[in-house]
């Protein structure tokens, strides 16, 4: 049985290098200016961005824009991909700093608060009695899954961040330390504490999810 497992594991190291070399030869193919290769990379990554963004931000026009801009934003700073990461790991590095830009324009946050500070969930969570009116009307047009995305959208962006990152897109701690450029005891305490939010939000939809 250890034997297999081994055997299991090599054969996912060599597919990732594999995968690692492919995109090499992607990087290097855009930076000769080939069309096709500029198409590929387009094809390629333009969903699973937009998708990035729109779990982060949960408004379309603004995951649209996120996502164009990200797209943008890797083409003219390719050179820089060193392929210490992979591309996707790079690429979701790019398309989070553009979404905390957006979010910092959007005056959600301060600059200081985004890039030091933990604010405190509870100063600026809507209070209760101000939904509840809603609460009947969200269920009646809304299913389960678009009220999970509205609710996460009431997190503070790095808490956020990181529950969209671990929870839904399945990156692991190492691969979010890569993409946020942060220490792995703080992505773990932001995880645990945007899973602490996000459940205290959602229990005024206990009887939808009890259903």
């Amino acid at each position: 049985m250890r034997e297999n497992f081994l055997r299991i594991k090599i054969e996912l190291i060599r597919m990732k290098k594999l995968e690692r070399e492919e995109e090499t030869k992607l990087v290097k193919r855009c930076l000769l200016g080939e069309r096709e290769a500029l198409e590929e990379f387009v094809n390629l990554f333009q969903k699973p961005i937009f998708t990035l963004a729109y779990r982060l931000c949960g408004d379309r026009d603004d995951a649209e824009d996120i996502a164009q801009e990200s797209l943008i934003r890797a083409l003219e700073n390719l050179r820089n991909f060193k392929g210490e990461s992979s591309l996707f790991t790079w690429l979701y590095r790019i398309t989070t700093n553009i979404f905390y830009d957006h979010m910092r324009k959007k005056k959600e946050l301060s600059y200081n608060q985004m890039v030091y500070g933990e604010e405190d969930e509870e100063r600026r969570r809507p209070e209760l009695a101000d939904e509840e009116a809603s609460i009947e009307k969200d269920v009646e047009r809304k299913n389960i899954q678009e009220i999970v995305q509205k609710e996460i959208g009431e997190i503070p962006s790095y808490y956020r961040t990181v529950l969209v990152l671990y929870d839904i897109e399945g990156f692991s701690y190492e691969e979010i330390c890569q993409i946020l450029q942060k220490p792995i005891g703080t992505v773990k305490s932001r995880l645990n504490r945007a899973r602490r939010i996000l459940k205290k939000r959602l229990e005024k939809y206990r009887e939808l999810f009890e259903d």
